[in-house]
């Protein structure tokens, strides 16, 4: 059987849902002969993590789904099929079943433990993170569907801050009001972060906005 999976926010919306041009991505041609496009980059890391997810095959899945910004996978149909994918899901390193739900079968996608068996916020992960130069998490940083409006830490010299987004001119951000300058990582947004604290502010602004 088919399997299709989708990212959704806590609030049911995808950024992908937002405005015409991310539609628009995923096609090609002209009017009246348009084409689905290949897949970019992110597609094709969400089709590879949920490969590995469902095929059972010990394959640990937590490095895509941090870039991913996964924190919990949901699984909804509830038929024979479902049962038997269930029990291969059980099985995949870093899912924790929660159990049922109203929403379906429901893992948390869980971080790596310390020597105390603690969860490490290295392991962890969220729509925004602040990363270190070497790609470890050091924050999680609280989001809305697309802004932040939070306090962040001084930290390390050369982390930066990673969204859980294609990489768009249209991301902005600031640090006390001074903007930050925009940066990728792989296909995802970032920025570049000073060692300072202070009031971060992340928006997007759309051309497709009125």
């Amino acid at each position: 059987d088919q399997i299709t999976a989708t990212l959704m926010r806590a609030d049911g919306s995808t950024l992908d849902g937002l405005n015409a041009g991310y539609a628009a991505r995923a096609v090609d041609g002209t009017i009246g002969d348009e084409t689905h496009a290949p897949d970019d980059e992110a597609t094709a890391s969400l089709r590879g993590a949920v490969a590995v997810i469902t095929a059972g095959t010990g394959v640990d899945p937590r490095e895509e789904l941090a870039r991913l910004g996964v924190g919990f996978v949901v699984l909804q149909t509830s038929d024979t099929a479902a049962e038997l994918l269930a029990d291969r899901v059980d099985a995949v390193p870093g899912l924790t079943s929660v159990g049922q739900t109203g929403s379906g079968w429901l893992w948390r996608v869980t971080g790596s433990l310390d020597e105390q068996g603690t969860e490490t916020v290295a392991g962890q992960t969220a729509r925004v993170r602040i990363v270190d130069a070497a790609g470890q998490t050091l924050e999680l940083v609280p989001s809305s569907t697309t802004n932040v409006d939070t306090d962040i830490p001084e930290g390390p010299e050369g982390r930066r801050l990673v969204l859980a987004e294609r990489a768009d001119t249209g991301w902005r951000a600031s640090l006390d009001g001074k903007a930050l300058e925009p940066a990728t990582d792989g296909w995802a947004q970032a920025f570049d972060l000073p060692t300072e604290g202070g009031e971060l502010t992340v928006s997007y602004y759309s051309p497709w906005e009125p």
